[in-house]
């Protein structure tokens, strides 16, 4: 009997370890090694700045965002990167997103924000990741309002296809492998339990395509989609 339980909890362990395996690989590992963003960028650099503590440089962000979004800056201070946005008057909240660039032009990461803005106009400071070396703004929202203005990013149709059917893989897999152990540690304690394979599979395509559906179909600016 000991070694049934023991059995039973080594298989509810392995559950738990390929649920964590599953989850860094479609969210990070298969995103990083097939996607590739892109965003048009058209902020203009206006000044740079010398602290005691690092440099900024003052940016005018895209054309359409100027009537919220007067200027932004990236700054560094003590080795740590950041960047505050300057509204205009008419915003007192805003929802924002941050694609972020490193020095090969490649989009390293997409912050989404919402703020309420201060006394002085301004946004709070948003920490970057450190391989940061230029970023765009799209606007999400304004006052609690949505809004269409700014950049749109955008995938690559063939290796967003790609990405489709390695998560679709992904997660048929994984849903096969949760049934035979589930299976197993309930044959342990003598449970007759079944689980139809095909509901398996079809119920994995179905959240495959959920997921799928909302990173990329969002048919508004601001937004992530297939071009």
């Amino acid at each position: 009997m000991t070694d049934a339980i023991f059995k039973a909890i080594f298989e509810i362990i392995l559950c738990f370890v390929s649920i964590g395996i599953y989850a860094f690989l479609v969210g990070s590992a298969l995103p990083s090694l097939i996607l590739r963003f892109k965003c048009p960028v058209t902020d203009r650099g206006l000044n740079k700045y010398t602290y005691p503590s690092g440099r900024g440089i003052l940016y005018e962000p895209h054309p359409t965002l100027r009537g919220y979004v007067s200027s932004y800056i990236l700054f560094a201070d003590d080795g740590i990167k950041y960047m505050r946005c300057k509204v205009t008057d008419r915003v007192d909240r805003i929802g924002y997103s941050v694609a972020v660039f490193d020095r090969r032009d490649r989009i390293i990461d997409v912050l989404r924000i919402t703020d309420v803005i201060g006394p002085a106009g301004c946004t709070k400071r948003v920490a970057l990741p450190k391989e940061t070396s230029y970023v765009t703004l799209m606007l999400d929202s304004v006052n609690g309002k949505s809004v269409t203005v700014g950049s749109t990013l955008t995938v690559d149709k063939t290796r967003g296809v790609i990405f489709a059917c390695a998560v679709a893989l992904s997660t048929v897999a994984e849903g096969f492998f949760l049934r035979a152990m589930i299976l197993g540690a309930t044959r342990v304690f003598g449970i007759g339990l079944s689980i139809n394979g095909a509901v398996i599979f079809i119920a994995a395509i179905a959240i495959s395509a959920i997921g799928l559906c909302a990173m990329f179909l969002k048919k508004r600016k601001g937004g992530l989609k297939i071009k």
